[in-house]
């Protein structure tokens, strides 16, 4: 299990009971101690997941979500190869064309 990671300079509070239902929550920010962790904790495509999480005591926290899917091999298809031999063949990076026109596998967002 991957450690906890607290997220700094954020504060979540419930609204007051006089507040209409339509507020959910009051969020204070200190701006520079959040700034510079979300600029450290940033992923590669420069998110920061944060669930807000409720404690065994009733306290209120956020917390990074660091869930990351796994890498999963993609079946390059070659030319001239049946489905079956392109099916049965071990999974291959795939590479980026010379072709101005192509597009790179790693530069769709939600493969």
């Amino acid at each position: 299990m991957a450690e906890k990671i607290f997220v700094e300079g954020l504060f979540y509070k419930l609204p007051s009971d006089k507040a209409p239902k339509f507020i959910k929550a009051n969020l204070s920010f200190n701006v520079v101690k959040f700034v510079e962790f979300l600029q450290a904790q940033q992923n590669e495509r420069g998110w920061v997941n944060i669930d807000v999480k409720e404690s065994r005591e009733g306290k209120i926290y956020a917390e990074v979500n660091t869930w990351q899917a796994e890498k999963k091999d993609v079946p390059v298809i070659q030319e001239g190869q049946s489905f079956e031999e392109q099916m049965s063949a071990p999974a291959q990076e795939p590479t980026k064309s010379d072709d101005n026109n192509s597009i790179d596998i790693k530069d769709i967002p939600f493969a």
